[in-house]
């Protein structure tokens, strides 16, 4: 399928959907830096698509080219500025950054589009430990837990949280 995808970019290069398509396959390949440049192509045809600079955006941070991802979060949320998705991936970066205050900035946004969406309240409450507001942590951390079980078994080994494991509210939570 991918040799398709190659081959189809070669025979049509302004074929917006195989640079696209080729991006996304060579991401899942975990084939990253390669993606990135398809996106790039696709990005060149067709430059209001949000999904091309979101998928560019996550394959930029899993090489850790954090201020490049967020760049192209900035840009998907931009074009599409309801994808909470990106506004969570963005915080997550800004949080790599060390940039705790425009992570919850984007983090908040995230919330108020999907209040449902546990990944970006868990990471919130990552944000304000490293911020040391236990509260608003603790706060957070209930809110991702009531949403989504998962997150009370991920947080008992993340070292985000070893500043106030011994906390008892946060003990109580486990």
């Amino acid at each position: 399928m991918l040799s398709t995808r190659f081959v189809l970019c070669e025979i049509k290069p302004n074929y917006y959907e195989a640079w696209y398509n080729r991006g996304y396959a060579l991401g899942q390949l975990e084939r990253l830096d390669e993606a990135v440049v398809s996106y790039d192509k696709a990005i060149e045809i067709k430059p209001d698509d949000y999904e091309a600079w979101y998928n560019r955006g996550y394959a930029l941070d899993d090489l850790g080219r954090l201020d490049e991802a967020v760049a192209s979060y900035d840009k998907a949320v931009e074009i599409k500025p309801d994808k909470y998705e990106a506004w969570d991936n963005r915080g997550y970066a800004l949080f790599r950054l060390g940039k705790l205050q425009g992570a919850i900035q984007s983090y908040d946004k995230a919330i108020d589009l999907n209040p449902e969406y546990a990944n970006a309240w868990y990471n919130r409450a990552c944000a304000y430990v490293h911020l040391n507001n236990v509260d608003l942590a603790l706060r957070d951390l209930q809110q991702a837990i009531n949403l989504d079980a998962e997150y009370k078994e991920m947080v008992k080994t993340d070292v985000d949280f070893d500043g106030i494991r011994d906390n008892a509210r946060f003990m109580a939570l486990l």
